[in-house]
């Protein structure tokens, strides 16, 4: 009887530690599940280890989270437009053993120095700067050197093979944004696209010289991840010039005082002409 009644208080004792236990870990299965969620905010993909936060045949689903403008247009890997859309194709070409690995440097570098997820999960009150963001950092740096070499000239060509009108749109696009920048006449100025100086960078360099004849092309030894394409405005007169920089008139003179101070980069010429009838020459 007495032994019965011990077995009984050990089990009762046991049963509410496991309780106790199994409450901790619904709170830290909260948290991890909040950081999954603050984390997936941030990046616009899907939840980690989890099913797709919304329906990604949605437009607001596959959220392009890198901000483009009418003269910036980001170009992902796989020819694609939206982070969503080349994240999930990187992924789909990783091996069971690749997973393995990143299973393993995560582990390593975050997860074992921390004691693992109960424990981080102990002593951290925010979890997305002690957890989230190094996990985010080490998966980054992991899938990085996964990433095939990328020359933007190719992904250019590959996104609109066999579509010639789409290859004259978006380079027609291209040089009407760099125009915009300068504005001016078009037959008062010249527009240079700058290449890879790769074969696809030559091949790109041809296809626009055919839409549009009068462009520079200029080929650049790069990494092959950008195509830029800029006007060079040649008629800039005195007063053009003088509107722009007329109001820092005062200040320039001021600086002009002493050398240590000067915008002039020669400090043996003592007289400059001055943009303005207005403006004296400065000595």
């Amino acid at each position: 009887e007495d032994l019965t009644v011990a077995a009984v208080r050990f089990y009762s004792k046991l049963g509410e530690k496991f309780a106790t236990r199994l409450k901790d870990l619904d709170i830290y299965r909260a948290r991890l599940n909040d950081l999954a969620h603050r984390v997936d905010d941030i990046s616009g993909g899907s939840q980690w280890g989890g099913d797709s936060a919304a329906n990604r045949d949605s437009d607001q689903a596959i959220t392009n989270t890198v901000r483009m403008t009418n003269t910036v247009r980001v170009v992902l890997p796989f020819a694609g437009d939206q982070i969503d859309t080349a994240a999930d194709e990187l992924l789909t070409t990783l091996t069971p053993d690749q997973h393995a690995q990143l299973q393993h440097v995560l582990h390593t570098a975050i997860l074992a120095p921390h004691g693992g997820l109960v424990t981080a999960c102990k002593t951290y009150a925010d979890l997305v700067k002690h957890l989230g963001g190094p996990l985010v950092d080490q998966t980054t740096a992991f899938l990085d050197d996964l990433l095939p070499p990328a020359d933007v000239a190719d992904v250019e060509l590959s996104a609109t093979a066999g579509n010639p009108e789409e290859t004259a749109r978006r380079i027609s696009a291209a040089v009407r944004a760099a125009s915009e920048v300068v504005a001016g006449p078009d037959d008062e100025g010249r527009t240079f696209v700058m290449v890879p100086d790769s074969p696809n960078g030559h091949d790109y360099a041809a296809l626009v010289k055919r839409v549009v004849p009068s462009v520079v092309a200029v080929p650049v030894e790069q990494a092959g991840q950008d195509l830029l394409y800029c006007r060079e405005r040649n008629w800039y007169r005195p007063a053009d010039i003088w509107a722009l920089i007329g109001p820092c008139h005062e200040a320039y003179v001021r600086y002009t005082q002493t050398i240590e101070e000067s915008p002039h980069a020669r400090f043996d010429i003592t007289h400059w002409l001055p943009l303005s009838p207005e403006a004296p020459a400065v000595r």
